[in-house]
């Protein structure tokens, strides 16, 4: 597979969805701790489900933000974003 460097238009892409990941990672965590404790610490499994899903996506961003190359297709384990993320920027 054929892979380059990252450009700095996708670099900033990824800090820009990594800024907006953190963002709602706290606004979600917040959300989770009011909701725990007005329930004293009875949780909704909805709930639960959107602060793991926030936390997913948190997490796969940073990952994503710390990769430096592009490839025709993805390959975390050797850093690798599939270029077609980068397609509408």
């Amino acid at each position: 597979m054929k892979t380059r460097k990252k450009t700095q238009a996708e670099i900033d892409h990824d800090k820009r969805e990594n800024e907006k990941s953190t963002e709602n990672f706290i606004a979600q965590s917040l959300d989770f701790i009011d909701t725990f404790f007005a329930c004293e610490g009875e949780v909704w499994y909805s709930t639960s489900m959107k602060i793991q899903h926030t936390v997913f996506h948190y997490q796969n961003n940073k990952e994503i933000l710390a990769a430096d190359k592009v490839g025709d297709t993805w390959d975390m384990d050797n850093g690798i974003i599939g270029k077609y993320r980068y397609e509408n920027i």
